[in-house]
């Protein structure tokens, strides 16, 4: 069922306007902080065209919308998210426009009517922007769900990544230490006799904890007895010989 039916009253495609609205159609003024339902208010007040979508129109006139109720906090969170949307797709709907009107002009100015005595027929530019209402509601959303699991996944790597002083000690004292910093140690003086820098990566395999050979190697490190370098925050991890023993 399309995204306006509990909305628009049925319309033939080719007629954009809606002469007949439902009794239950209300003020702008009324419209609720749902970003869909302020979409359908501007169709139903014909400031957009739900069969043919501008995105330059209908983000300027969603941003209308918010400015005049800019002191309304029920405006905030989804609505401001799909303004933000709507802005990205009208700065693409712009640039295609000016592509399109440079490449026009680059083909006129390398235009010779004597090569081409056949007019031939014009090759429509193929755009996947949405064209009615229904369309633009659904890639909004997908773009809102794509965002969420972004923020999502983005969380989950900051609360992995985050591990306080007090967290690495206690790992340390709960897992000997000493005992993995000695293994380590003999593994890295192996590999310091093929080349002189190694990654962190090549001390991992399926039976290596990652957080314990870290926190291994921070300990060597403040001994002094290797260095370690990360040219790239959250990037890999170079060791090299440290001080040698005095």
């Amino acid at each position: 069922m399309p995204l306006l039916s509990k909305y628009l009253l049925p319309a033939v495609p080719h007629t954009p306007t809606f002469t007949s609205i439902p009794p239950t159609y209300t003020p702008m003024s009324d419209i609720p902080d749902d970003p869909v339902e302020i979409l359908v208010r501007l169709a139903k007040d014909n400031e957009i065209d739900p069969w043919n979508i501008n995105i330059i129109e209908v983000a300027d006139k969603f941003l209308e919308q918010l400015e005049s109720h800019r002191s309304d906090i029920r405006y905030f969170g989804r609505t401001l998210h799909y303004a933000a949307i709507l802005l990205r797709m009208k700065a693409d709907a712009i640039i295609d426009e000016k592509e399109g009107e440079a490449e026009e002009k680059e083909e006129l100015d390398h235009f010779d009517i004597e090569e081409y005595p056949i007019p031939e027929p014009q090759i429509r530019r193929w755009s996947k922007r949405p064209v009615t209402l229904d369309e633009l509601i659904s890639e909004l959303k997908k773009a809102e769900k794509v965002e969420i699991r972004r923020v999502a996944r983005s969380k989950e790597k900051r609360e992995k990544r985050v591990m306080s002083v007090g967290d690495i000690l206690s790992v340390a004292h709960e897992e000997k230490i000493e005992e993995n910093i000695s293994k380590l140690n003999m593994i890295l003086n192996e590999k310091f006799k093929q080349k002189d820098v190694i990654t962190l990566e090549e001390l991992l395999d399926h039976n290596t904890d990652k957080i314990i050979t870290y926190i291994s190697l921070l300990f060597m490190a403040t001994r002094k007895e290797i260095w370690l370098e990360q040219p790239e925050l959250f990037g890999e991890l170079y060791i090299t010989r440290g001080e040698p023993d005095a």
